[in-house]
């Protein structure tokens, strides 16, 4: 409407088109969810990848993806596969907006059954004594326990950040 109204304020439109593209890739991120023939690991690297490389190349930011053999075909849930996805999003997000980092790695290995992501930044770090955990920060947790796994989010000022997700 602002866009209508106010139309020598090129503002409004951007508006409507960061919107837009937002909606297109929310609807995109629901119909890759409800796949069901996109649901190993593999598939997952691959999305995120879709996501977090050109990001991080537009931030001249190294991006690493590692997975160890025995779980690349590793089969994900639809919630896990979700809520995994939303995990790598908001770290990856947090690494470029706050981070300086130069990179970014995501490496998923593991013992027997039990998966492990890790996601892990060589950035300025942080003290979590004197940030306002954002809900970032929470919703990583939230949703990491939401599919049993366990978090741990571990940064130090001049350290960087690490992020360790373990299927419990």
């Amino acid at each position: 409407n602002l866009a209508m109204m106010e139309r020598e304020n090129p503002q409004h439109l951007l508006r409507v088109k960061e919107s837009t593209q937002e909606a297109i890739a929310g609807v995109r991120d629901l119909i890759w969810v409800l796949d069901d023939k996109k649901d190993t690991v593999r598939d997952l690297l691959a999305r995120i990848n879709q996501f977090a490389a050109p990001l991080c190349e537009a931030n001249h930011i190294h991006y690493i993806q590692y997975t160890a053999d025995n779980f690349i075909d590793y089969k994900l849930g639809k919630e896990e596969k979700r809520n995994l996805y939303m995990i790598a999003k908001e770290s990856v997000n947090n690494s470029i907006k706050y981070a300086s980092c130069q990179t970014i790695e995501l490496k998923v290995t593991g013992e027997g059954k039990k998966i492990q992501f890790v996601i892990r930044d060589d950035g300025k770090g942080f003290d979590k004594e004197k940030i306002k955990a954002g809900n970032g920060l929470k919703n990583i947790a939230a949703r990491a326990k939401e599919i049993n796994y366990e978090s741990s989010i571990t940064a130090e000022e001049g350290n960087g950040t690490i992020i360790e997700l373990k299927k419990t």
